[in-house]
Parts: structure tokens; sequence; C-alpha cells
């Protein structure tokens, strides 16, 4: 009997064990999971606010060389214009005892490097830091070519008849999709822009649509119902493979795809689901979703810039969409315009608080100093549809991917359109590609001053532009 009472005992301490050691598990597991989204969210919002500090150097130095002053400076708005006040600037309402900090030291008499540092404290224990760093050089002697009469200085001729889609550049390499065929993600060695070389290639599943690239990884928009979202290491660009791919709920093809620091932003088509999604990369090789949004209509493309999505759409009455990702687990839709016509808004562009969009033949510049009330300031007729946009020259010129025949390949001045009485951009030059072949994707690359097209001609999916 008394052995009873004492197995009794036992097996209840025993119960109570492995229940307090469940509740601890969960209490544990929640915790755990508060910290990572709640450092997500914020690791984001840091982000935002580093990419806004190299907006507002860039404003000043567009204002005056000699305003980017070497040394630690903090950011304020002063007639409605980016100036350097203090050693740094206090963004404590956005982040736990936030700090803002613009860092320029010299490179040479007319270039400058940038950090813009955001750093807060996470916890009493733990100190955040995000940066950005970037190269300003001084337009006012920066030599650019004479784009009024372009040149190919080179192509490439990949195997197969795939049209090439989608292009970006980053340091000595140029990384661009086919849709589908093989291979359809191409690494190109361009440091000798007149003698591009292949250095990498790779099969997709699915079909790419779009891509973004970021540090040692490409991202891809993809039709495939299980990886709309395909992430490529390209740290060794001779050997790229697919490290992660984020599988979105539901089968609607993403369409378009931007990345900033560890956080992708994926467009899809209209469907039951949601055709907005903000995803977590800070671990390639599991994407985690962060935040929604449901936006009635197809998306092509999307812009970030300060603490706002721009998306280029479907909607008939909405061809420019305007989403506040300030809190990316709630994004919310708040502000859009309705362009002329009802041709669908195929891709975007942006920086600062201006916006430029292609709808169907048309560039339209759009204002976005009020995001919430977007405002149209000037067109320009393509005449062929506009597939592609990169902005060059410091955002004084546009580079324009088209189906137009004989002008595939256009540059226009939007300098002056943005500023009363806004004229219509005007056309610097344009160049014909071989064939009736429309260009579907351009990248401009400030440092060679050249620009990177590829497109539907089947034996040079991918051409190098060159100005005079």
């Amino acid at each position: 009997m008394n052995y009873k009472k004492g197995q009794s005992l036992i097996e209840v301490l025993i119960a109570m064990g492995i229940f307090t050691l469940t509740v601890s598990a969960i209490i544990f597991l929640i915790i755990d999971s508060y910290i990572i989204h709640r450092l997500s969210r914020e690791l984001t919002l840091a982000s935002f606010l580093a990419e806004e500090g190299m907006e507002a150097a860039r404003s000043i130095r567009d204002n005056s060389w000699s305003n980017l002053i070497l040394g630690e400076h903090g950011l304020a708005v002063s007639g409605n214009e980016w100036i350097f006040q203090g050693n740094e600037e206090d963004i404590s309402h956005y982040l736990n005892n936030g700090k803002r900090k613009i860092i320029i030291t010299d490179i040479d008499s007319d270039r400058k490097k940038i950090i813009s540092q955001i750093s807060w404290k996470f916890n009493e224990i733990r100190t955040e830091e995000v940066e950005m760093i970037t190269y300003l050089t001084n337009w006012l002697v920066s030599a650019i070519g004479d784009w009024s009469d372009p040149f190919q200085e080179a192509s490439l001729d990949l195997a197969g008849n795939n049209d090439g889609l989608k292009i970006q550049i980053q340091g000595d390499y140029a990384y661009f999709i086919r849709n589908d065929g093989t291979p359809d993600f191409i690494i190109v060695d361009i440091v000798d822009s007149a003698s591009p070389v292949i250095r990498g290639t790779l099969n997709l599943i699915g079909s790419p649509t779009n891509i973004a690239v970021s540090g040692d990884y490409a991202y891809i928009s993809n039709t495939d119902n299980r990886q709309e979202l395909q992430i490529i290491d390209i740290a060794n660009p001779d050997l790229p493979f697919l490290t992660g791919y984020y599988n979105a709920a539901g089968s609607a093809n993403a369409n378009g795809v931007y990345v900033n620091e560890t956080t992708v932003y994926l467009v899809r088509d209209n469907s039951a689901e949601r055709e907005f999604l903000i995803i977590d990369v800070s671990k390639p090789a599991e994407p985690i979703l962060i935040g929604s949004l449901d936006l009635e209509a197809t998306a092509y493309e999307v812009s970030i810039t300060n603490n706002y999505a721009y998306i280029a759409s479907g909607h008939n009455s909405q061809e420019l969409q305007v989403i506040n990702i300030i809190d990316p687990r709630n994004p919310i839709l708040v502000g859009w315009l309705d362009l002329p016509g009802n041709s669908d808004a195929l891709t975007i562009t942006g920086f600062s608080n201006r916006i430029i969009i292609g709808q169907g033949n048309y560039v339209r510049l759009v204002d976005v100093t009020e995001p919430t009330k977007p405002d149209l300031r000037a067109s320009f007729d393509g005449g062929g549809i506009i597939n592609d946009l990169s902005l060059g020259n410091f955002n004084k010129y546009l580079f324009i991917a088209t189906s137009r025949n004989n002008r595939e390949f256009q540059v226009i001045d939007i300098s002056n359109s943005f500023f009363p009485p806004y004229p219509a951009p005007v056309l610097i030059g344009f160049f014909d590609i071989n064939g009736s072949n429309p260009l579907r994707g351009v990248a401009y690359d400030e440092n060679r001053d050249r620009a990177f097209v590829v497109g539907n001609s089947n034996n040079e999916e991918f051409v190098i532009i060159a100005p005079r």
C-alpha cells in the first residue's frame, strides 16, 4: 500500500515536471518568435531610414558639391530641402534611442564615399546597427558621353531562341534572365565592355520574369507555382546556384521583385491570393513572409523609396498604387493615381520623391512629394510599348527599352520635367537594334557610361550600347 502511494507521488512529480518543461518551452518559443519578428521589423525600418539618408546626401550633393563636407553629420529639412545639421540626428521616434549619421570621406577631388549609418538600442544589452555605403561624384565635372548618337559596342548570342527579359548591373558583372530556355540565368563579365564574357549560367525551374541583385544574391520572380521567388547565390560568378526559394500561396505568377537589404518585395498576377508580398531573406535558404496586401489587380513591378512601395499596376483606375510599408507586417494602400487611358503600367523606377512609370507607349513622370496624392507632371510618347526603364546621368537621363521598330532603345532628358511648367521629356538619342526585335530590359551603368540591354533578337539577346 505504501509503495502504491509512493508510486503515485512520483507520477505526480513527473507529470508536473513535464508540464513545467512544456509550458517553459512554449513560453520560450513565443518570446523567441516575438524577438525575431521585432528584430526583422526594426531592421527593415532601419534600412529604410538608411536609404533615406543616402537620398538626402544625393540631394545635398545636387544642390552644391561643396555641401559635402568631410566628417559626420546629422540631417534636417530646411525650406523643403535636406541639409546637414549637427554631428548626428535623433530618430528615437522611429527606433529606441535611434541615431542617424551621414559619414563623408574623400576618395579624390571629385568623388566621395558616403556612409548612411543607423544605430539603436534593441534592448538594454543589445545595440543594432545598419549601414549603407555609396560613392558620389561631382556631376558638374563628370564625363558623360554624347548619347545623341549611341552605337552598339558589343553583343552576345546565347544558345536557343529564348528572349532576354530583364537585366541588372552590379560591380563588374551583368546579371540577366531569359523567358525559360537553357540557360535562363546568365552572369556576364563586363570589365571590358567591348568584349563581354559569359562567366556563369543556371537553369531554373519555371520561367523567370524579373530580377533584383544585392550583394552575394540575385532574387528572381518566377512563374513556377512552388518557387515564385528564387534566391541565387552569386558569390562565385562562375558557379551560381539556387540557395533558397519562397512558395507563395496560390498559383499566381510572380512578375516583379525589389530587394532592400534583407527584405524582398514581390508582386504577382491578380488572383484570390494577395498580390503584394514582403519577405524576410535574412536567411536566404529559409525566406519568411512578413506581410502582404491584396491589390485587387495584377501588379507588374515594384519600386521602393522613402518608406513607400510604388506599384506598376494593371488596375484601370489605379495604374500607380502607393503602399505605406513602414510597418512591414501591415502594409497599407494609402494612395493611387489613375493615369490617362486604359493601358497597364508595366514597369517603374524612381528616386527621392519622383516616380517614373512605363504605361503602354508612354513614360509618365509622377511627383510623390505627398505619397497619398501622387501628381502626374509630364509624359513622353515612346512610340512603342515601354518595357523597362533605367535612370542615369545623376537621374537626369532615362534609358528606355521599347518595342518600337527602329527605335527600340531611347534616351530622354527628364531633368526639367519635374519643375514648372513641367515640359515633356526631350528625346536625346536612340538606337535601332538589328531586326524587328523589341527590347525587354535595360540597365545603365554610370561607372562605365554604358547601357546594357536584353531583348528578343535570337542572335543578340544581350547588347552593350555606348555613347559617342
